[in-house]
């Protein structure tokens, strides 16, 4: 892509047992500042709050 970073990266859809495991892989960019702002998109409230009691940093993005 030839760019230092990307503005904004979002899951599009909380696949079962894989959602968790990419949010982590996110976290790990953001901290890096390669992705300026994180976020999920198709997400139930159960995937959210599910997702939120396991992670540091927080989806700041929620696309309906």
């Amino acid at each position: 892509m030839q760019t230092a970073y990307v503005d904004l990266y979002l899951i599009h859809w909380p696949v079962v047992g894989k959602y968790k495991e990419i949010w982590r892989a996110l976290e790990q960019l953001y901290r890096l500042g390669r992705i300026k702002s994180i976020g999920v998109s198709n997400f139930q409230i159960h995937h959210l709050q599910d997702l939120m009691a396991t992670t540091e940093v927080m989806p700041m993005v929620n696309q309906l």
